[in-house]
């Protein structure tokens, strides 16, 4: 068995001379071979050790031990630079410290063989591949081909070995032929290969990706920045992990491991800032200092030549087409972007195969489809390359189109069962969407097209769904900033859309006196303009008036909201009027309107019949609104429970802080003082992710306000000061649990109550009680058997009876009859 000691120095980068055979004589004649290490180690066309620290791979370590002890042939793939080699090394170094192989650990580098032409055959690539292991171990390769052959079956036979192939990919015809002939001979061989391809010839592939490198000041360093901070120490450069500037770094180095040593060994002379600049003008700018480096490795642009030469023309059109995706994208995003550059479906689906073959796209499986991102600085490289008739514009101009295209539809058809889906694949692709704005914008001949774009994406509202609402905003003002320079003195109904929306989106933000200056601009050009009011243009009207600080002032915007609601209906995008009419029945439930409680429950349940799940859980905020603003926080609670629950898994940002904060107002009406304030904290720092200002919120604030005055008569300044920093420290998922507890504690709370009233009454019966609420709440006897899983016959009787002891001659009266005996104590 090998040492670990000579394993361990084998694995350090030193060169190592072939340990001879040493053979006696054991009692059946045959040779008896001892222990050995084999293998060129450093200088060209040898494996060279990557200098520093294996940092955060002991996830794959560790799978790939258990592989090389289940599989006869593993492979490790990844694009160039991600440290394949290095982790094939320390591989082979454990699996020696381990003692997984008696004969030992074969290093076979393949780096200094010339590439395969297209018109090398297999089997002169083979040969040149078995010489390079014959060299490896020692073995005489002065016979001919047969012979060499003969000779290493006969070493290989009853040896338990693990030979490593390193740097496969560019004679992969040679190591397909060779690799499983060796497995068939009588020994148990395993194989461990490198390759920037997949092989494909029955190996099983572990995929090397670059290092996790996205971090935030305050949280524990990613392993990409530990990485560069341990490297730049080794060169005695201090580096501290919560540096911005070391974040950017290694975000511009995409958890790359060759990209990040580069970097450090451009860092002495250059400086950190100077570097990021740099990297921004050319992200594949970083060369290696040192000249005895393999060439391949010398710097990015040469990790990117190595993988462009044994490319076909198709492959590399393909390349250039891909990198003009920003994200992540799908199978059908590419297809349907080289549809509309001439290339066939089927022809793209195959490029698109040989990319992720070759390590240029990573693919990562999802419930409902694959999603692909091509990697940082194969993406940089992609982006200079330009296939024969092919310009970059034409790209561009493509791929600006296809999501334009996306933003048209979703703003069409986004109120339906398709909206979850539809709401994440605009989320996902907001880079993209971003770069098509831009393009659009930069001429004047395709600026409007831009612009319908902002619109479109706001309007399906993608930013609230991700918390991004002020980026909407932004590519909004951006677009009319645009129209402005390109084309001044000419105006659009397009452009009065957009202030409106403009408008909308400052006032959801709590900018009201943005909002309002935006508006009246809208005025202003549809003065100019003429034409229909744009529906938008009515409902930022109502919106504004709604929030405005004078209490009695904002009562009245019930009827302009309404107004809003026929006008989208009329006039808008399909969708359109599902948003107003949510601002209708909020300000109904905020004002304590007579029956809001039965417009949000109207609103709620056609929401469910659109199968529309998003609009559905906000539905269900506004009627808890209503319910806690109509004294009923059990009620609320009994809605938001289930709804905070659905957007917690969506992911979604606006909805779950909305949820939670009426959440911390009803745990204050019910007792839950403590926790109140605890999320009320949590909120405020939720509210500071999606850039809400509160305070430019007046119904919101002034329910807000009372549920404080609770508290505060309960905890004094000092406790609750104290609560809530506790609260602003908590994270998402920590306020969301907050909340779900709360809710069923007021939930709990409210059955509680009803019991009580249940025990010192000998009125009604518990159910009787219950047929009495949902009449009260405007339920049919039909629709009431359903919801208490009883027969019509049965509700009528228990109406009946609950009519009877309480006096009421009919259902109209029962509800007034009940308010006035809860009011007087009676109940």
């Amino acid at each position: 068995m090998i040492s670990g000691g000579v394993a361990h120095e084998a694995l350090r980068g030193c060169r190592l001379t072939h340990t001879q055979e040493h053979e006696t004589q054991e009692n059946d004649g045959r040779p008896f071979r001892a222990p050995y290490v084999s293998g060129q180690i450093e200088g060209l066309g040898g494996i060279r050790a990557q200098p520093g620290p294996l940092v955060g791979r002991e996830e794959l370590i560790e799978r790939g031990l258990n592989l090389l002890g289940q599989r006869s042939w593993l492979s490790l793939t990844g694009q160039g630079g991600v440290g394949k080699t290095r982790l094939a090394l320390e591989l082979a170094q454990r699996a020696a410290r381990a003692s997984l192989f008696a004969d030992g650990v074969v290093l076979v580098g393949l780096a200094s063989l010339a590439a395969a032409g297209p018109d090398d055959s297999v089997e002169r690539v083979r040969s040149h591949v078995l010489s390079e292991v014959l060299k490896a171990l020692g073995l005489p390769d002065n016979t001919d081909a047969r012979g060499a052959e003969c000779k290493l079956r006969e070493w290989l036979i009853d040896r338990e070995v693990l030979l490593v192939l390193d740097n496969c990919e560019h004679v992969a015809t040679g190591v397909r032929a060779l690799v499983p002939e060796l497995l068939t001979y009588r020994s148990k061989l395993r194989v461990l290969t490198t390759s920037r391809d997949r092989l494909e010839h029955g190996e099983r592939v572990l995929r090397v990706p670059p290092l996790p490198y996205r971090g935030a000041q305050g949280q524990e360093a990613p392993p990409a920045v530990s990485l560069l901070v341990d490297l730049a120490a080794n060169r005695d450069l201090v580096l501290d992990p919560q540096d911005p500037d070391v974040l950017e770094l290694s975000r511009l180095l995409g958890g790359l491991p060759l990209a990040i040593v580069l970097a450090v060994a451009n860092l002495e002379g250059r400086g950190i800032r100077p570097l990021i600049k740099r990297l921004h003008e050319d992200p594949l700018a970083l060369r290696d200092t040192l000249v005895h480096s393999a060439p391949q490795h010398r710097s990015l642009r040469a990790v990117m030549d190595w993988s462009l030469k044994r490319l076909t023309d198709d492959e590399r059109a393909m390349w250039s087409i891909a990198a003009e995706f920003r994200g992540h994208f799908t199978i059908e995003d590419a297809e349907k972007l080289g549809a509309r550059l001439g290339f066939d479906q089927d022809t793209v689906a195959v490029l698109v195969g040989r990319l992720l073959h070759r390590s240029l796209l990573e693919s990562q499986p999802g419930s409902d489809r694959t999603r692909l991102l091509m990697p940082y600085t194969v993406r940089a490289y992609g982006l200079g390359l330009e296939p024969e008739g092919i310009t970059r514009d034409r790209i561009k101009a493509a791929h600006a189109g296809l999501y334009a295209h996306q933003a048209a539809q979703a703003a069409a058809s986004w109120y339906g069962p398709d909206e979850r889906r539809i709401l994440r694949e605009l989320q996902e692709s907001r880079a993209d969407a971003r770069a098509a704005l831009t393009h659009y914008l930069s001429d004047a001949e395709t600026v409007h097209e831009g612009l319908r774009l902002a619109i479109n994406r706001s309007k399906v509202r993608v930013g609230i769904f991700g918390g991004q609402l002020r980026q909407d905003r932004q590519e909004v003002g951006d677009a009319l900033a645009a129209i402005a320079r390109h084309r001044p003195g000419e105006h659009t109904a397009l452009e009065v859309e957009a202030h409106a929306l403009g408008a909308f989106l400052e006032l959801c933000l709590g900018q009201r006196a943005e909002g309002v200056r935006q508006l009246g601009r809208a005025h202003d050009l549809h003065a100019v303009v003429g034409g229909e009011v744009p529906p938008w243009l009515t409902l930022a009207d109502g919106f504004a008036q709604w929030l405005s600080p004078d209490a009695a002032h904002a009562r009245t915007a019930a009827e302009a909201l309404d107004e809003a609601v026929l006008a989208a209906r009329e006039h808008g995008s399909p969708g359109d009027h599902v948003l107003a009419r949510m601002f209708s029945v909020l300000a109904a439930g905020f004002d304590r309107s007579r029956g809001a409680v039965e417009q949000a429950q109207v609103y709620l349940a056609q929401t469910e019949e659109a199968g529309s799940e998003w609009a559905a859980c906000w539905a269900g905020i506004a009627l808890a609104i209503a319910e806690h603003q109509d004294g009923r926080p059990g009620r609320a609670a009994k809605v938001l429970r289930p709804v905070l629950a659905v957007l917690h898994d969506m992911n979604e940002m606006w909805g779950r802080v909305w949820a939670a904060w009426i959440t911390a107002c009803a745990a204050a009406e019910s007792g839950h003082v403590a926790d109140a304030v605890r999320l009320f904290g949590a909120v405020s720092t939720m509210l500071r992710s999606i850039g809400v200002d509160l305070d430019g919120l007046p119904p919101w604030v002034r329910t807000q306000q009372a549920a404080k005055v609770r508290c505060l008569a309960e905890l004094g300044t000092q406790g609750l000061h104290q609560l809530r920093a506790e609260g602003e420290h908590l994270d998402i998922d920590q306020a969301v649990n907050l909340a779900l507890r709360l809710l069923e504690k007021i939930e709990d709370d409210a059955e509680a109550d009803t019991d009580a009233d249940l025990a010192t009454t000998e009125k009604l019966t518990r159910r009787e009680l219950e047929v009495t609420l949902l009449i009260i709440d405007g339920l049919t006897d039909a629709q009431i058997a359903e919801r208490l899983f009883l027969s019509i016959r049965t509700v009528e009787n228990h109406g009946a009876k609950a009519r009877a002891k309480l006096g009421a001659p009919n259902r109209t009266a029962l509800a007034a009859r009940y308010a006035e005996m809860i009011e007087k104590g009676e109940l």
